[in-house]
């Protein structure tokens, strides 16, 4: 009598509209769950001129008057390069055509999706360059610095997230891992 009661509650559960929409596909006869996609970051860009037209804005003023010429004249300093991924997604490396004091520019790391352009994350460095000799789409930075030999760093393409592996092999095994909201998005 356990059994037959167990499968009596496995079968009304099974049969549900909510149990449906958990497992993301019709269980109920005439009803169709139609999975939602999973929210992406704020930090996404319907192309690079309004991209380019967010960073104009995060550089503060420029000598220009006009916004949007501020933001023409930043992309037209910018040279733009389409990788892919390890499984074949649209990678774009933007590199801001203005250094820092160090002699370093900042590259931002987006991915192309059917809503625009994601931003990954952000380096920063002289140049890049790309690698999947490890399987998995690495951008190895050559970095300003002192007189002193500088190692390369590496970030790494990570579904939604732009890994410093820098970061990542410096953390103990217990730590907890702090996330950089301010280059990760």
């Amino acid at each position: 009598m356990t059994s037959r009661f167990a499968a009596f509650c496995v079968a009304i559960i099974a049969t549900t509209p909510v149990f449906a929409q958990l497992a993301q596909s019709p269980v109920v006869p005439g009803v169709t769950v139609t999975p939602r996609p999973l929210p992406l970051p704020t930090s996404t860009f319907t192309d690079l001129t309004q991209f380019f037209a967010h960073v104009a804005a995060l550089r503060g003023p420029i000598a220009s008057v006009d916004p949007g010429s501020a933001a023409a004249a930043l992309q037209a300093r910018s040279p733009v390069e389409q990788l892919r991924g390890s499984s074949g997604e649209a990678i774009v490396v933007v590199k801001v055509g203005v250094p820092s004091a160090e002699g370093n520019y900042p590259f931002y790391v987006m991915r192309e999706t059917p809503r625009g352009l994601l931003l990954l994350g952000e380096m920063s460095g002289r140049s890049y360059h790309p690698t999947t000799e490890r399987g998995i789409l690495e951008l190895i930075v050559d970095v300003s610095g002192s007189d002193a030999p500088v190692t390369p760093a590496r970030y790494q393409v990570d579904g939604y997230f732009l890994v410093n592996l820098a970061d990542l092999a410096g953390l103990e095994r217990n730590d907890p891992v702090q996330p950089d909201w301010k280059r990760a998005f």
